[in-house]
């Protein structure tokens, strides 16, 4: 069974790669405009990043019946970079295919986003030397 998962999740990587390099390389040919280039992946990372962190912002401050602004304003300002994506995007196309490579660029993006924090604080940890925890008494 942990083949069969494995086959899987390589099949369905390798047609994800198929998909965004076929993708990519046909906007590249008609509209002469990277979707997915790291400089928007990066703005999408840190929008991503803001949104996320705006929304524990404000949830813990309706918890604590505190100042919910200062979430909202995080996230009012992730959701303006995504939408400067978008923009960009269809800036640099036209409207249906701006607007259909923003949705499947956000969509890989995000994933993307989930893996690259995880990653940094790997490798942060990795880094700073951190060691494993080992419980002896259970």
């Amino acid at each position: 069974m942990l083949v069969l998962t494995i086959i899987g999740i390589v099949a369905v990587l390798g047609f994800l790669y198929w998909m965004i390099t076929t993708l990519n390389s046909k906007v590249i040919e008609k509209f002469d405009h990277d979707f997915f280039d790291l400089g928007l992946f990066f703005l999408a990372f840190i929008s991503n990043l803001l949104i996320y962190f705006g929304h524990d912002w404000y949830l813990d401050a309706l918890a604590q019946q505190g100042d919910i602004l200062n979430g909202m304003i995080i996230i009012g300002i992730g959701a303006v970079g995504l939408l400067l994506l978008i923009m960009v995007n269809i800036r640099q196309t036209n409207l249906i295919v701006g607007i259909i490579g923003s949705i499947i660029q956000l969509f890989l993006f995000a994933i993307g986003s989930l893996f690259g924090a995880i990653g940094l604080i790997v490798a942060g940890a990795a880094l700073m030397g951190t060691r494993p925890v080992f419980v002896l008494n259970d």
